[in-house]
């Protein structure tokens, strides 16, 4: 199931994202769990998914918000 997941994120971002509107880690698990029924999936999930897809070449712009949170 991680390489369904992987591949939802990109597709998610490149739909719901542009220069001036983001989305938050919270914004992408409850994506994962409306859209593809990924209820399980924590933060830190996520957090290392996108950190693999910049790894494999994929541009994604992080902002750091409250409490140190990506």
């Amino acid at each position: 199931m991680d390489h369904e997941r992987i591949i939802h994120i990109p597709n998610y971002l490149t739909r719901a994202t542009d220069e001036e509107h983001g989305l938050t880690i919270s914004n992408i698990r409850d994506h994962l769990a409306n859209s593809a029924g990924m209820y399980d999936v924590s933060a830190l999930t996520v957090r290392r998914d996108v950190e693999r897809l910049e790894t494999a070449g994929y541009h994604i712009t992080k902002t750091k918000g409250a409490h140190n949170t990506v």
